[in-house]
């Protein structure tokens, strides 16, 4: 199974300098007996691309905090600055010329946790303009089809963009592979710390999006006769299969095209390692499980549509780590308006099935409110 092959892939995994797997000794055949496919792969395959519409070692005190059911906890070392200390990002310690000494950071992986259609094609760029590339006068603007071709000159980053091998199999994988790679790259990279980066968005809004998406490349394709884009398309998509499965009749499917509630729940299914596969699906356990993830080690957990405030968090951690940093303009992530308006039985219908994932989203934006749970990087 893809699971099982994929833990067995560490061990030969080795850290790249570079963007390119070419920089690095490939894995080892442990990948041929992979059972299923990797979804990036499926994804090349079927010629699909995603969107991208779509002092750093003291902020926490502890890098394994977990936190009995999620409760308040202070984590410090590190504060917002305010409009009028923003000049400190341009200015890092300076040489005899008066330039800015550019400093390479090995100490921190930034490692980049990704939901599809949760603006992860922007997070990937800024790890690159920020981690990578710090004193560059803009954030790249680097697409799907560019995916490990940056070289990561300033940091340690995986990244699609800025990547080590087999970042491939591991893009939108379960956080327990993701987080055993992060380990292992970090042991390999001689790094002291992981900090984990990601973006969530509410759940229905973030199915709608995928399921568009696969509308939009013909791998959902209602065979009942009913229009590709239209509220029963999307009920049909919603619900799948009598058996809670992906119903296959309707094509083949992107991500997590196993059983329905992990689709619609995706986020929650991800952080809390609930196989794509399981018939019993996601319930409330994970949800909680999944809050506790998000309490647990180093992360900066954005919002799809607040990505000035990622940005504005991974800056700070630039101007610490590299001594200085280059002010770049935030990106925006503008999803593409629906074609139609959805009728009330269908939204009904999608909050219904995503209601862990609409839960989750409206605990971490009461969260990152709070000044105390410095892993938000803040609401908008």
């Amino acid at each position: 199974m893809l699971h099982r092959a994929l833990v067995q892939l560490f061990a030969s995994l080795q850290f790249c300098s570079g963007g390119s797997h070419d920089l690095c000794t490939a894995p080892s055949k442990g990948l041929a007996a992979v059972e299923r496919a990797s979804l990036l792969q499926t994804s090349a395959r079927q010629g699909l691309k995603t969107s991208a519409l779509d002092e750093v070692q003291d902020v926490f005190a502890d890098s394994a905090l977990a936190v009995p059911r999620v409760g308040p906890v202070a984590l410090t070392g590190i504060s917002s600055r305010s409009a009028s200390n923003s000049h400190i990002f341009s200015v890092g310690r300076q040489d005899e010329h008066g330039s800015l000494e550019r400093t390479k950071d090995t100490t921190t992986l930034f490692y980049h946790v990704h939901f599809p259609k949760t603006g992860g094609t922007t997070v990937a760029n800024l790890l690159v303009g920020d981690v990578c590339s710090p004193f560059e006068d803009a954030t790249p603007r680097l697409e799907w089809d560019s995916r490990c071709s940056k070289v990561c000159e300033m940091g340690l980053t995986d990244n699609q963009f800025s990547c080590n091998a087999g970042r491939d199999n591991f893009e939108h994988q379960l956080l327990s592979l993701q987080s055993q790679r992060a380990e292992t790259l970090k042991a390999q990279s001689g790094a002291q710390s992981v900090i984990y980066v990601t973006t969530l968005r509410r759940g229905s809004d973030r199915l709608i999006s995928q399921w568009a998406h696969e509308v939009r490349n013909k791998v959902f394709v209602p065979s009942t006769g009913v229009p590709a884009y239209s509220n029963e398309s999307l009920q049909l998509y919603i619900t799948g299969a009598p058996n809670g499965m992906h119903d296959r009749r309707n094509g083949k499917g992107w991500i997590n095209s196993g059983y329905v509630s992990q689709r619609n729940n995706l986020q929650v299914a991800q952080l809390a390692s609930v196989d794509p596969w399981l018939p019993a699906g996601v319930n409330r356990n994970d949800l909680e499980s999944a809050k506790q993830k998000l309490f647990t080690g180093m992360w900066v957990v954005g919002f799809m549509k607040c990505m000035d405030k990622v940005q504005a968090k991974l800056e700070l951690y630039g101007t610490s780590l590299h001594r200085g940093f280059k002010r770049k303009p935030a990106p925006v992530t503008n999803p593409t308006p629906s074609k139609f308006a959805f009728n009330q039985a269908t939204l009904l219908l999608l909050d219904g099935h995503c209601s862990l994932d609409n839960e989750l989203y409206d605990w971490a934006w009461g969260m990152a409110q709070n000044p105390e749970f410095k892993q938000f990087a803040g609401t908008c």
